[in-house]
């Protein structure tokens, strides 16, 4: 890099000191986007067996196109899913802070975690578009903002693929965050409806969300395109939680 652009980049960094977007700890023009230490927990999170259908993790001997044992027993209507890393970890506080915090500016930080989850899948060629799991309006009022929607507009950005919101809700009861795992499944069953005039036959899509809990809210996106006709729907999630967890927040 040249002489007159290192200069620049400290000047920068004096005026408008950047930040870790992992721990806030002020960056450096010598420093890339993380700070060391998070960027060191980041690929160890990012590098753990999952299941490629339910998201859950598993050892590398589990690991089958098909799916696991849990999701294997249980009706999942996703043909694959891509996530960063575990709710229990540093995934899964910054979605807190994102999200409950509402620390907006971490937009782009974990759009780009997603868009390269999802440009790891071997099913990332044949996604034509992405469909952001929608919310209510009290929801967006609640949050002040709509966190999954930003997600959704960085991933899109970084892959060239168009973010497309086919989907509206109603019939929704409570929010997913207030109920049980046993609960959930029940209250967004036939709350995604496709908005008027939309046509996804034949097509290949990849829902976004930020947190899978239970998977009962993609799965049952999946449920309403695929119903609409479409081919294949995939999912993409920041972060997933273990069942074997404590309660954790979620969909």
């Amino acid at each position: 890099m040249p002489r007159w652009r290192d200069a620049l980049n400290l000047v920068a960094d004096l005026v408008f000191p950047r930040s870790c977007p992992g721990c806030d700890r002020t960056l450096t023009g010598q420093d890339d986007a993380w700070c060391r230490q998070c960027a060191e927990h980041l690929l160890k999170a990012a590098g753990a067996d999952y299941c490629p259908r339910c998201g859950l993790p598993v050892g590398s001997y589990l690991v089958n196109p098909s799916g696991c044992a849990a999701c294997r027993t249980n009706r999942n209507r996703l043909d694959g899913i891509a996530r960063v890393g575990s709710y229990s970890g540093m995934v899964g506080e910054m979605v807190k802070k994102y999200k409950y915090g509402r620390r907006q500016r971490l937009d782009q930080a974990l759009g780009s975690l997603l868009a390269a989850a999802v440009a790891g899948q071997w099913w990332r060629d044949q996604v034509e578009a992405l469909v952001p799991v929608p919310t209510t309006w009290g929801s967006r009022l609640h949050y002040r903002f709509y966190p999954v929607g930003l997600l959704a507009a960085h991933v899109g950005h970084e892959l060239s693929l168009p973010v497309l919101p086919l989907l509206y809700v109603r019939g929704k009861k409570r929010r997913q965050v207030e109920l049980s795992h046993s609960e959930r499944r029940r209250n967004v069953r036939g709350a995604f409806h496709l908005r008027r005039r939309v046509r996804v036959g034949g097509a290949r899509l990849c829902v976004i969300d930020d947190v899978a809990t239970t998977g009962s809210t993609l799965c049952e996106v999946a449920r309403a395109l695929k119903r609409a006709g479409a081919a294949r729907v995939y999912a993409a999630t920041l972060a997933k939680t273990n069942p074997s967890e404590p309660h954790t927040w979620g969909a």
